[in-house]
């Protein structure tokens, strides 16, 4: 009996343990393809239209905007102690071309880099999410192009489009 048991537990063990890689792979095949469905897309609206409704997004999920940015999308803005040494956010810049901003640390221990591009009457939003170094207070440790935020943002400004950027992609998970 006690051999059968331990047959059971180590195929269950098997079994969860490919679940585990599958399921890892499948986020990172659906990554991979929203990243390149979204390269492709445009929003349909203007970038000066399209910006605040990013900055208000992130404002939404508590990443806390550069004190002009908060203003613009009404987000409360906090000063924080030591906030000229330790703040991240940096207020949106535009060049004409190319608008940017960051967000401070928010949830998670992560915090926001937004890139947009002005394309005639239409534009893109890229999202990079930065990871705060754990060993290293306020240093950033990673960056990634976060595709399902900036799915989330199609989906506010362009609601129709935003199935067919995901159909036939691996479901995401939470």
């Amino acid at each position: 009996m006690s051999r059968a048991l331990a047959r059971l537990a180590a195929t269950s063990a098997v079994a969860l343990l490919l679940g585990g890689c599958a399921g890892v792979l499948a986020q990172r095949e659906r990554a991979r393809g929203l990243a390149s469905r979204l390269d492709a897309y445009r929003l349909p609206s203007p970038l000066d239209t399209a910006w605040p409704k990013a900055l208000r997004l992130l404002a939404d999920l508590d990443f806390p905007l550069a004190e002009a940015d908060a203003k613009a999308v009404g987000q409360r803005y906090e000063p924080r102690f030591m906030a000229s040494l330790t703040a991240r956010s940096r207020a949106t810049q535009d060049d004409g071309t190319v608008r940017l901003a960051d967000t401070d640390w928010g949830p998670g221990g992560v915090r926001y880099h937004l890139e947009g591009r002005a394309e005639g009457d239409h534009c893109r939003i890229l999202l990079w999410q930065v990871a705060e170094d754990r060993t290293e207070r306020n240093r950033d440790a990673g960056t990634r192009r976060d595709a399902e935020l900036e799915l989330k943002l199609v989906t506010q400004l362009d609601p129709a489009a935003a199935p067919g950027l995901e159909a036939g992609l691996p479901v995401a998970q939470p």
